[in-house]
């Protein structure tokens, strides 16, 4: 698991933009901005699974 911080989400788009990461973090999203912040190509666009759990998926 790689953790991104925060500062580095900051001014970064999503497709589907986040209502609860705007309202708790300031952000747009965290699941492709932190894709993007580490320099992978986004391979699967945010994708809400289950239970509220949202995937994306990325490739170096």
């Amino acid at each position: 698991m790689i953790y991104v911080p925060i500062d580095q989400l900051k001014g970064r788009t999503q497709s589907t933009p986040s209502r609860v990461a705007k309202e708790r973090f300031g952000v747009e999203g965290v699941c492709e901005p932190s894709l993007e912040a580490l320099g992978t190509r986004i391979v699967l666009k945010r994708t809400k699974r289950a239970y509220g759990v949202v995937t994306c998926l990325g490739v170096k």
